[in-house]
């Protein structure tokens, strides 16, 4: 078996090295639960949701409830894309949020493996099979991969049409106008998915125009305008009635808020590129693409002005520098083996190359077996889970040790209503002659975020009810308390689950059971935390 294998490695290794990549991101699939970032869930899975079901039997399929109430300006092309999924998926009648999830991280598995066959295709053209194969190794086994390659992030999910593009730039030498164009259609793509990849297609338009001149170059302009009118305007007229009212909204947004989010030393990202490489590969990509900057122009010009831009910028999100990391792979592994080879190859820096390959296969072998099964921002989504499953309609969140109120995922209640919110301003006694005074429905249960100070303000609850039963504890997962330790700034929470019980006369539960859209829309809502 072994000797068939190898056998089969030998003849064939990209599809070799793909079935395993695939094999890694399945694991990631059926067992890492939950979303990165704020971003990812909130912007994508929810908002998709959240136009099927906002009055879904009043409105025709492709004109989705979209509402200006509460919401960042972001691109829709991607929350469109599984909004159409998700109609499809009701036609069969799947519904399950959980089985759902299954089904998108699939594709997004499946998806991802571009990146391999395309990090082969392009690394054969600048060198030998060889080292395309070792590149497709690090594109298709690197620890931070597999988890990233499921989940709903624009700056992973923007990667393929980017490498498709350099694909169709350097394939052929000189490309005929018709590749050209479809470079300008995956640039245009690659935008709509997320803005700041325009860095990218810059740097290689820049060098389309240095290699093949500027009117043969203006053919990836044509092409790149007409995609973006069409995903960008196109889609913004159906839902607004405003050609790109995303665009222009996320540009305003983020120069006037970019101040209001982390921020870090302009060497923030290149120490995070080379530090998801893992040291001392990354350091030796890094030195590489340093000394073979002009060799590799087509991986050196568009890292250069990506970091530029994203390191001068105000707002620095570990996630920003995902778009680039393949392509730092790429340049970096192979301008590093041509330095290796080119020197003179004594026994010490010899041993320094070999040890450091054993170094980075142990830890990221280590870390693949951690990360890639880890789930991640599970708490809240085990709240919504127990609460469907309870068939509850009505619910609060208290969170009056902190000035921050929760924003929970709803996707994986299936109930628009906004929670209720119990915060420092309006504690439960507050809270309660609130709900008194403006019959609102009462919450059946009532949900403590964190344990800070958690026996007093479970008493103060208890004193305006009949009883409060605790049912459920949900814990983070081993992933998001390691993430809490190493920054603090990652807050990993648990939270308690608590049945209320009414004395008799507090007031009749109303009976409307739900909310349609249109309330939902315009009830007292939480305040996200907003991450652009």
């Amino acid at each position: 078996m072994k000797q068939f294998f190898l056998s089969y490695y030998k003849l064939h290794p990209l599809r070799s090295i793909l079935f395993i990549g695939l094999l890694l991101r399945l694991i990631s699939v059926f067992f890492s639960i939950g979303y990165a970032f704020t971003d990812d869930h909130y912007f994508v899975i929810e908002e998709a949701q959240f136009w099927m079901d906002a009055d879904f039997d009043k409105l025709p399929w492709w004109k989705p409830f979209v509402t200006e109430k509460d919401r960042l300006p972001h691109s829709l092309f991607y929350t469109s894309i599984h909004y159409v999924l998700f109609q499809f998926w009701r036609i069969l009648g799947l519904e399950n949020p959980e089985i759902k999830m299954i089904f998108v991280r699939l594709i997004h598995a499946v998806y991802s493996l571009l990146i391999v066959w395309y990090g082969f295709k392009i690394a054969r053209i600048f060198s030998s099979t060889k080292l395309a194969i070792q590149v497709a190794w690090f594109l298709a086994a690197l620890w931070v991969f597999p988890i990233l390659s499921v989940r709903n992030l624009v700056e992973f999910v923007c990667i393929p049409p980017l490498m498709a593009m350099l694909y169709l730039l350097i394939r052929n030498g000189i490309p005929k106008n018709k590749e050209l164009f479809y470079a300008g259609l995956l640039a245009g793509i690659a935008f709509s998915l997320r803005f700041q990849t325009v860095f990218i297609s810059f740097a290689f338009g820049l060098l389309s125009i240095y290699y093949h001149n500027l009117k043969r170059a203006s053919f990836i302009g044509i092409g790149f305008f007409l995609c973006v009118i069409l995903l960008q305007g196109g889609i913004d007229y159906l839902f607004w009635g405003i050609p790109f009212h995303e665009l222009t909204g996320y540009f305003q947004y983020n120069l006037e808020h970019s101040h209001e989010y982390p921020n870090g030393p302009w060497y923030n990202y290149i120490l995070l590129m080379i530090g998801l490489v893992l040291v001392p590969i990354g350091l030796f990509m890094a030195y590489g693409l340093v000394k073979n900057a002009k060799k590799y122009i087509w991986f050196t010009l568009p890292i250069m002005l990506f970091l530029i831009f994203h390191s001068s910028f105000p707002n620095k999100q570990e996630r920003f520098i995902l778009p680039i990391i393949p392509f730092f792979i790429l340049g970096g592994w192979l301008s590093w083996k041509d330095e290796y080879n080119a020197t003179e190859v004594n026994s010490k820096l010899r041993k320094i190359h070999k040890n450091g390959l054993i170094f980075f296969a142990i830890l990221n072998t280590i870390l693949l077996i951690i990360v890639s099964p880890a789930s991640t921002r599970t708490g809240k989504i085990g709240v919504m889970n127990y609460l469907r499953e309870k068939q509850v309609k009505h619910f609060a969140m208290e969170s009056t040790h902190k000035e921050n109120i929760e924003y929970m995922p709803r996707f994986y209640w299936g109930v628009w209503n906004h929670p209720e919110q119990i915060v420092p301003i309006c504690q439960a006694e507050c809270f309660y002659d609130t709900v008194k005074i403006l019959k609102k429905p009462l919450p059946q249960y009532i949900v403590f975020s964190d344990s800070n100070n958690l026996k007093n303000r479970v008493e103060a609850a208890k004193k305006q009810l009949k009883n409060l039963t605790f049912e459920y504890e949900v814990k983070p997962s081993f992933l998001d308390r390691s993430l809490t330790r190493l920054n603090p700034r990652i807050n990993s929470q648990s939270f308690y689950i608590y049945k209320a019980e009414y004395p008799e006369g507090f007031y009749v539960l109303p009976r409307t059971t739900g909310t349609t859209a249109v309330e939902s829309t315009t009830a007292t809502k939480a305040t996200p935390t907003r991450i652009p």
